[in-house]
C-alpha cells in the first residue's frame, strides 16, 4: 500500500472562495486535510502516513459545537436537569437544535438505584443517544458528517462522573473541478468506545480512553492520474486533561492532540 501523506503532495489546494466556506464552518474542519490544505499542524518536522486521519480527527475532536468536550459538558447539563446550549426541550428529556451546520439530537434517560426511569436531578445514573448530523454540499464540494453515540454515565463520587458508550463516524466527501479535471473523495467510518471521567460541575475531563477501529478510503483523479488506497488501523486517544490527550495509531505513530484548539504535534 503506498503511504497515504505522499498521495497528497499531487492534491491542489483549496481556491480562496472554498477555503472561506469552510473556515466559517467550524465543524467542518475535517474538509481541510481531506483537500490537502495540508497536515501542517504535526510538530516535529516528521511525518507519518497516519497524519491525514490524525488532522482530520484532531478537528472533529476538538470542533466547539460537537467536539468531545463539548459533548460532555452538554451532558452533565442534561444530566443535571438542564437544557444544553442552543438546544431546546422536544419531549420528555430529549434536546434537539442546530449547531452551524450539525442537527443535534440528544435523548437521556436518567435511572434510579432500581434502573426505574425518573426526572434528571444530578443524582441518578443515566442513560444517554446522541445524534450529530450535517451537510454541506454546493457545485465544487459535498460534505456529509454522521456520528452517534450510546453513553451511560454513572457516579463515582461527589465530584468525578464516569461516561462509558458506543460511539460510530460516517464522513463522506466528494471533491469536483471539472475545468481542472480533478476528483478527490474520501470515506471515513470508525466505530469507537468511550471509558472517561469528567467532573460533575462542568463536564470537564479529568481521565480516560477512547479507543476506535478506523477505516478510510481514498480516490484522487487528475488528469490521467487514477489514485486508489485504503488504510484500516486502531486507533486509542488517552486523555490526560481537560486539554491534552495523546493519540496513538497501530502503536506505530503518536501525537499529542490539545482538545482546545485542534493543534496536534507527532511525537
Amino acid at each position: 500500500m503506498t503511504p497515504w501523506s505522499s498521495h497528497f503532495s499531487s492534491v491542489r489546494r483549496l481556491t480562496a472562495m472554498e477555503f472561506k466556506m469552510t473556515k466559517n464552518l467550524s465543524h467542518l474542519l475535517l474538509v481541510l486535510p481531506i483537500t490537502a490544505l495540508g497536515i501542517t499542524a504535526c510538530g516535529g518536522g516528521g511525518s507519518s502516513e497516519y497524519d491525514p486521519i490524525a488532522t482530520g480527527l484532531s478537528g472533529l475532536m476538538a470542533d466547539p459545537d460537537a467536539g468531545e468536550t463539548q459533548t460532555f459538558k452538554d451532558l452533565v447539563l442534561a444530566w443535571r436537569g438542564q437544557t444544553p446550549v442552543d438546544l431546546s426541550l422536544d419531549g420528555d428529556d430529549i434536546y434537539v437544535g442546530r449547531r452551524g451546520e450539525l442537527d443535534f439530537r440528544f435523548e437521556l434517560d436518567c435511572l434510579d438505584t432500581s434502573a426505574k426511569i425518573v426526572r434528571c436531578d444530578a443524582k441518578s445514573d443515566a442513560d444517554a443517544k446522541i445524534s450529530w448530523k450535517g451537510k454541506i454540499e454546493n457545485t465544487r464540494h459535498k460534505l456529509e458528517i454522521d456520528r452517534n453515540a450510546r453513553i451511560k454515565v454513572t457516579s463515582l463520587d461527589e465530584n468525578r462522573l464516569r461516561i462509558q458508550g458506543d460511539l460510530d463516524y460516517s464522513i463522506q466527501s466528494d471533491f469536483k473541478d471539472k475545468d481542472e479535471d480533478y476528483r478527490h473523495k474520501y470515506d471515513f467510518d470508525a466505530d469507537a468506545k468511550y471509558d472517561v471521567v469528567v467532573m460533575r460541575s462542568d463536564g470537564a475531563i479529568e481521565s480516560g480512553k477512547l479507543e476506535a477501529d478506523i477505516q478510510a478510503k481514498e480516490k484522487l483523479e487528475e488528469d490521467d492520474t487514477k489514485i486508489k488506497s485504503e488504510l484500516k488501523t486502531k486507533m486509542v486517544v488517552t486523555f490526560l486533561d481537560g486539554e491534552t490527550s495523546e493519540v496513538d495509531f497501530d502503536s506505530k505513530s503518536k501525537y499529542k492532540l490539545h482538545l482546545v484548539n485542534g493543534a496536534l504535534e507527532l511525537e
